[in-house]
């Protein structure tokens, strides 16, 4: 199994959607689950009917088969809890916390999938470390804007040590070169039709730019 984060340097950027579309496009030929690790601001319990979230895994004991939601034949999610209370108790979590809670997000190797999509918090706040860590391969998504490219440069230098292959893909591109220490594998061009209202764009728009974008990002995960 390959554990793939998306992740960024700040909020807003498009790392949710590229990371369910992504995973809806994996599915078709493997077996795929997306986990949303944003435990601050979660995201995907919009979309899917819940069992337990992640948090019922993390601090009440749940097993973590119980928090899996079937979302398709070869996709699934575990959901982050929006209860307001569970947010409180991230923003409360201490170092040694944070340690506890790696230790059992190991186990999501455990799970039997082909690929983890990790959905992660921006930033660099412990549990965005611990997403980093816990992945095989790093993709951090960014904007073709000055504070996205030199935040996400500055923040690279950050996580050099975590030792695991980065690549970029930039969101909203105008077609600019951009100078990143990274590779870029994916353009996904701005479109005013791109929302969140709905989980999987590229099933809506089969034909849209954006989706041919995200079948080339699929085509790279699939070599790796």
């Amino acid at each position: 199994m390959k554990i793939l984060s998306l992740h960024s340097f700040k909020g807003g950027v498009g790392k949710t959607f590229i990371a369910v579309n992504l995973a809806y496009m994996l599915s078709r030929k493997r077996k795929v689950c997306m986990v949303d690790l944003d435990l601050l601001a979660p995201s995907l319990y919009s979309f899917f009917e819940e069992k337990k979230y992640i948090n019922d895994f993390l601090y009440r004991g749940a097993d973590l088969s119980k928090c899996l939601v079937s979302v398709s034949d070869k996709l699934s999610a575990v959901l982050a809890s929006p209860n307001p209370e569970d947010i409180k108790r991230e923003l409360r979590k201490s170092d040694k916390d944070e340690l506890r809670t790696l230790e059992k997000l190991l186990s999501l190797r455990k799970l039997d999938f082909d690929y983890l999509i990790l959905d992660t918090h921006p930033g660099l706040s412990y549990s965005s470390i611990n997403s980093l860590v816990l992945s095989d391969v790093i993709f951090l998504v960014l904007r073709p804007d000055k504070i996205d490219i030199d935040g996400t440069s500055s923040m690279l230098k950050i996580i050099e040590n975590i030792s695991k292959p980065v690549y970029g893909i930039i969101n909203r591109d105008d077609g600019r070169e951009l100078k990143l220490p990274i590779e870029i594998v994916a353009r996904i061009p701005c479109s005013c039709e791109v929302t969140m209202d709905e989980p999987f764009f590229v099933e809506s728009f089969k034909d849209h730019p954006v989706t041919s974008s995200i079948k080339e990002l699929t085509s790279f995960v699939l070599k790796l």
